[in-house]
């Protein structure tokens, strides 16, 4: 499958069930993924290879857009229901549970930021007290060793 042909399966998956505005929005964000893998040189087969059908990624954007508006269509019946938070007075819980997905790249990317964050503040830190630590460390081996010889 082919960049075009791609977009143009999720175009039509997404047509008429969503605002103009969600749809434009979504080609962008393919558009701009397309462009930067194909820099990377990725060709485009492997890029639609990677991200799945077009008409499964429509159904979880409809699903979305389902969940952000407060009502759930019923896969079965087709009736559509207004989602309702449910709080227990003694637990204080919601039923309703809202989750995201985090692209696998971008979780090893804040990943490896926060490994590095970490790695610079404890080298910060050391660097900052090292004129301390030093002569300390100095003075105690000095005191050790006179102890053990003199003691």
């Amino acid at each position: 499958m082919t960049q075009r042909e791609f977009i143009d399966k999720l175009k039509n998956a997404l047509s008429g069930k969503v605002s103009a505005g969600t749809v434009q929005e979504n080609v962008n964000y393919y558009e701009q993924y397309f462009w930067s893998e194909l820099r990377s040189g990725r060709s485009e087969e492997d890029i639609c290879a990677s991200l799945g059908s077009p008409q499964l990624i429509a159904k979880s954007i409809l699903e979305a857009e389902k969940f952000q508006s407060g009502t759930t269509e019923d896969t079965y019946s087709g009736k559509v229901h207004e989602e309702k938070d449910y709080r227990s007075t003694t637990t204080r819980w919601t039923d309703n549970v809202r989750s995201f997905h985090i692209p696998g790249w971008l979780m090893l990317l804040l990943a490896a930021s926060l490994f590095f964050t970490i790695i610079s503040v404890v080298v910060t830190i050391f660097s900052a007290l090292a004129p301390i630590i030093v002569p300390i460390c100095i003075v105690l081996f000095i005191v050790h060793i006179f102890k053990n010889n003199f003691g």
